[in-house]
């Protein structure tokens, strides 16, 4: 693993910038592979990022009938909730090929099965589809976006959850510590497949986690399954702290989120 700090002065900065690399990214990936494989976050800055990617500089070049676009993490509600990541990223999905798009099942109220069940087959079907375009094997991950809550965690995987360490593709998870309880994640196993993963950090608020990770980066304590000497801010170890595995890390973060982490250098201009 290979990590690095970029530094923007907002978090309109960090999703403008990371936006730009992401697409250059996928133009790299698309000029030696038949296709790309791109993963999409929530979260306030995350959706900023999604949404900025369709202004960023050489959007209109890629195909992106060859790019397909996944998400970390959905909350397991119904389809058309304003709490479904998806549904507050329209504004991009729109611009891309809805072929192109595997969204995250959602809860039908009133189908068979309860809620917790009906997402344990989901996070299942989800799974079989990342298998299936990658012919059977593990599905390559060209670029991912995650955000990260103050409690470091990241995707729907949450400190003090053993689920999160769970194996497989993708995960249902019950009773998240944030509303709402039922949703579906993709887990570290198919996270650390990524060869550029960034987080997109912003606020003070995340300075606590966002310190905890990068210390613990710099001593290499990451990574199950050393997860007792990993980070931790009481509830259990930092999620976060868990990604970029076998990959490049970039933190995205701005100035308050840095200040507030004790990384006091400003944005370059």
């Amino acid at each position: 693993m290979t990590y690095s700090v970029l530094r923007a002065a907002t978090g309109d900065d960090v999703a403008r910038e990371v936006a730009a690399r992401v697409i250059a990214h996928l133009a790299a990936a698309l000029d030696t592979h038949d296709v790309a494989n791109l993963v999409l976050t929530g979260g306030t800055v995350g959706i900023k990022t999604v949404k900025a990617l369709s202004d960023a500089p050489g959007f209109g070049l890629l195909d992106w009938s060859r790019v397909h676009i996944w998400w970390g993490d959905e909350r397991f509600v119904e389809a058309d909730s304003p709490d479904r990541n998806a549904v507050q990223a329209r504004e991009f999905l729109a611009t891309v090929p809805q072929a192109s798009v595997h969204m995250m099942p959602a809860f039908v109220p009133g189908a068979n099965g309860s809620q917790r069940e009906q997402a344990g087959a989901g996070a299942s079907a989800y799974s079989a589809s990342m298998r299936a375009v990658a012919h059977g094997d593990a599905l390559r991950l060209d670029v991912l976006l995650l955000g990260m809550g103050p409690d470091g965690h990241v995707a729907s995987l949450f400190p003090g959850h053993e689920v999160q360490f769970d194996g497989g593709d993708a995960i249902a998870v019950a009773d998240s510590p944030k509303p709402p309880p039922h949703r579906i994640s993709l887990t570290f196993e198919a996270l650390n497949r990524a060869k550029h993963t960034y987080l997109v950090v912003a606020g003070a608020d995340k300075g606590e986690a966002v310190a905890a990770c990068l210390r613990a980066t710099e001593r290499g304590a990451l990574h199950a399954p050393e997860r007792a000497i990993a980070p931790s801010l009481g509830e259990g170890p930092l999620s976060a702290a868990f990604v970029g595995a076998h990959g490049e890390v970039v933190w995205a973060l701005d100035d308050a989120v840095r200040a507030a982490a004790g990384l006091a250098e400003a944005a370059s201009a």
